[in-house]
């Protein structure tokens, strides 16, 4: 037993967002084009929190923090409020969907604490809108990177007025 490799890590334990903000992004586009882009200049940024996993084999080396809206889901609404024919609804109302969780898969992003700190925040995150985030811890053995299983959390932005 003494010699067998160690065990992945724990996940991080009570993750939650602890903080909201709202940034204003100073865009170099032309105005038109960021409004309809995004719906509005203003981004915010979450803290978030989680709790160290409990003791394990091997020290924490850092967590990766992942995170994807979950708007991309519901675009299909939109392409069917748009279809003046109704017989054709169902049909483009499936190809939009596929498309949506296409781009949804597309559009996670990822970034890694220094070290084993246990907050960070997530910034550039768009108003009023559901996202997903993961937290897993990391430990290495050697060479060898060994991750825990995601942590989840599903929480809402604050809305912007």
């Amino acid at each position: 037993l003494l010699w067998s490799d160690p065990s992945p890590p724990e996940p991080p334990t009570n993750i939650r967002v602890s903080n909201q903000s709202l940034e204003w992004v100073d865009s170099q586009l032309a105005p038109e084009f960021t409004e309809r882009l995004t719906g509005s200049r203003a981004k915010v940024a979450v803290l978030l929190h989680w709790e160290p996993p409990r003791e394990g084999d091997l020290p924490v080396h850092n967590y990766r923090i992942t995170w994807m809206s979950r708007h991309a889901h519901t675009t299909h609404k939109h392409t069917v409020q748009e279809q003046p024919h109704t017989e054709h609804i169902n049909k483009p109302m499936r190809t939009a969907h596929l498309k949506a969780q296409e781009q949804g898969k597309r559009e996670s992003s990822s970034t890694l604490t220094h070290g084993a700190q246990t907050e960070l925040w997530l910034q550039g995150l768009l108003p009023a809108t559901s996202y997903v985030v993961s937290v897993q811890t990391v430990a290495y053995w050697g060479q060898k990177r060994l991750r825990s299983h995601r942590a989840q959390l599903f929480f809402t932005t604050i809305i912007h007025e």
